[in-house]
């Protein structure tokens, strides 16, 4: 049976090489052939949407340095938690837009720090829609931290669905896919739209056993405490949970070790999930995240070679890799492309030889 090749995603561009959610990081990924792009949307206090992993600014630009916004840093509650910061939401589009970007992991390249600005949704948008392309070009979506936004009364569901009507992409056949860490949202979203949506799945850490731990702030979505929902993200992938989730979503993203687990603390033996088979017998896609090339997120098996992870993730079927480095996904795609042709040229020449 023919195997369909899994989507290489950029994760907020190519960030593993040039600061994430900037123009010339999706650029760069463009260039290396990806399917999707995906970043993460944050609204400031006049609606416009701007890609952001963090709602606070000083992990990935220099706000730190402009005298005239020392008053903006205050302290919110985020995930249940207090952060002193300067957030997104306390700002116009227009003073964002003074701001640079820096790379935020501190072991990649930081020679491209503050040269470039940040970019809104429909900025990126256009930037797709202009790219000279020979196959559609997917976007993933996803909505930071809803439960945060509604607290500070914005509505970025709302806002992003506006944007996505602009563009005419607010229907099921746009190549567009919304995401979310949390449920009510998504369901909110699925009664008035059409536009493919991704049930995000997360975790506390992975223990020494190998074992998913859901006991603190990432291990269930935000928005269950709201409902009194005592479910965390483990029950959320059960057969129940992927019943309920397939109700209005077409797809699942799930961190890497509920495909694959391990040893979360030697990194040591990995074990393979049915959590794809059990998604795809209910018609639902799976995507993965995070996948980067430094050595010491990898787990020993690997021998220390991204691709290695890839070509594993690829034979067990996954839709689609989230990765912060798109041309060694690609490499991996094309090993992974050659070994299918391997695979049915073998199993052709059997049936020619056989007649079966």
């Amino acid at each position: 049976m023919k195997k369909n090749l899994p989507y290489i995603i950029g994760h907020r561009g190519a960030s593993g090489i040039l600061p994430e959610h900037t123009k010339e990081g999706f650029a760069l990924a463009l260039e290396m052939g990806v399917d999707a792009l995906e970043v993460d949307l944050a609204m400031c206090k006049d609606g416009a949407l701007i890609l952001r992993h963090d709602l606070y600014l000083s992990n990935s630009t220099n706000i730190a340095s402009f005298p005239k916004f020392k008053d903006r840093k205050t302290i919110r509650t985020l995930q249940g938690k207090p952060v002193s910061d300067w957030f997104i939401c306390d700002f116009t589009l227009e003073e964002l837009k003074e701001l640079r970007v820096k790379q935020v992991f501190e072991d990649r390249p930081q020679e491209h720090n503050y040269k470039y600005s940040l970019t809104t949704l429909s900025e990126l948008i256009d930037q797709i829609k202009a790219y000279p392309k020979t196959k559609p070009i997917q976007l993933f979506l996803e909505i930071k931290n809803a439960s945060f936004h509604h607290r500070n009364n914005l509505n970025i569901e709302d806002q992003t669905l506006k944007v996505l009507n602009k563009h005419g992409w607010n229907n099921a056949e746009s190549p567009v896919y919304i995401e979310s860490f949390e449920v009510s949202n998504l369901k909110k979203i699925r009664t008035e739209s059409k536009v493919k949506l991704v049930q995000l799945i997360d975790a506390d850490l992975l223990n020494h056993k190998g074992e998913l731990v859901y006991d603190n702030q990432f291990g269930a979505p935000d928005d269950f405490g709201k409902y009194n929902d005592a479910r965390n993200y483990g029950d959320l992938i059960s057969n129940k949970g992927l019943d309920e989730i397939k109700t209005y979503a077409q797809a699942i993203g799930v961190w890497k070790p509920y495909i694959v687990s391990y040893n979360g603390e030697e990194r040591t033996n990995l074990v393979a999930t049915n959590l794809i088979e059990r998604a795809h017998q209910r018609n639902l896609q799976v995507f993965a995240y995070s996948f980067r090339n430094e050595w010491y997120r990898l787990p020993l098996e690997y021998k220390n070679d991204p691709i290695n992870e890839y070509l594993h993730f690829f034979n067990l079927g996954i839709d689609g890799v989230f990765t912060d480095f798109p041309d060694t996904a690609q490499q991996a795609l094309s090993k992974f492309e050659e070994s299918i042709k391997e695979e049915e040229s073998f199993f052709y020449q059997l049936k020619k030889r056989f007649g079966f």
